[in-house]
């Protein structure tokens, strides 16, 4: 029988070729402002460039935004926006129109369309709850954003074996365990995780 480690470290190494190529995204530029009331903001300043050491104060509402143009000749449907924050959550528009949600469990945005697209966030930079000062948050940051292109079956590949790795880990009784714990294996060992990325994809 595999070891529960030896799972987890081969759906990892599948987990990290998943993304076939990254490009930077950016530069970006930010300012921060106290919210008021629904729509209305006192602003702290102008447009300012971020850097990797950037960080903002909890409390704040944090305005990102950059452009981007997305490099021809590749399928939309497998390109993402991907997002590193620390103590940020909020909301991405593109060209205007709201286009989705992002905090530390949704980091990974769909491409709505080629071309030349305006970026624009809205984050709360998170704070210490008032009644769980035990809670203390550091400051915010964006750490990295990056347009990624995504190999498409060995990111289903990828979820559907952590599926069954997450089920086998609730089921609800030691049977139903074993047998998918049993599938899991048999699954990974017919992988070659040294292969090339094509018989790779096939053996997935």
């Amino acid at each position: 029988r595999m070891d529960e480690r030896v799972i987890r470290a081969r759906i990892n190494s599948i987990q990290q070729s998943i993304v076939v190529r990254r490009w930077p995204l950016g530069p970006w530029e930010a300012r921060t402002a106290d919210y008021v009331v629904p729509g209305q903001y006192r602003y702290d300043g102008e447009w300012e460039p971020v850097s990797p050491d950037t960080t903002w104060l909890p409390g704040k509402t944090l305005f990102l935004r950059a452009e981007v143009d997305i490099p021809p000749g590749f399928p939309v449907s497998d390109l993402f926006f991907e997002f590193d924050v620390i103590n940020l959550e909020g909301l991405l528009r593109v060209d205007g129109r709201s286009h989705a949600g992002i905090d530390a469990h949704h980091t990974w945005i769909p491409v709505p369309a080629a071309g030349s697209l305006s970026l624009e966030a809205e984050f709360n930079c998170l704070g210490t709850p008032p009644n769980h000062p035990e809670l203390r948050r550091d400051r915010s940051r964006l750490r990295e954003t990056t347009l990624s292109q995504v190999d498409p079956e060995i990111r289903t590949a990828y979820y559907d074996l952590q599926f069954v790795w997450e089920a086998s880990q609730h089921a609800p009784d030691e049977r139903r365990r074993l047998r998918l714990h049993a599938a899991l294996e048999d699954a990974l060992v017919a992988v070659d995780l040294t292969a090339s990325p094509d018989r790779y994809r096939v053996e997935l």
